[in-house]
């Protein structure tokens, strides 16, 4: 698990534009997805430097949350839902 905000916003961000992507619910490419997930998720108010607490979240729930995205169902995602896995991060 990443030890900042900006890691762990980074991680999500690439997970959830490469499902969206696939599911074919936005026009940007990659980066561009990622980059603007980034920003409202900590870019915004400054906190991507911010450390995290480690062990509040071990590796396998993170890395369970990050996979998760990969067979997410592109209605959900849609919807703006967040898979079960991720609720504790």
């Amino acid at each position: 698990m990443p030890d900042t905000r900006g890691g762990v916003c980074l991680d999500l961000g690439e997970a959830i534009c490469d499902r969206a992507i696939a599911c074919h619910l936005v026009e940007n490419d990659f980066t561009t997805c990622v980059n603007q997930l980034q920003q409202v998720c900590c870019g915004d108010d400054g906190t991507c430097g911010v450390r995290v607490s480690q062990g509040s979240v071990s590796d396998s729930e993170y890395d369970d949350c990050l996979t998760a995205y990969e067979s997410f169902a592109c209605a959900d995602l849609e919807k703006g839902n967040t898979p079960l896995e991720c609720l504790g991060l």
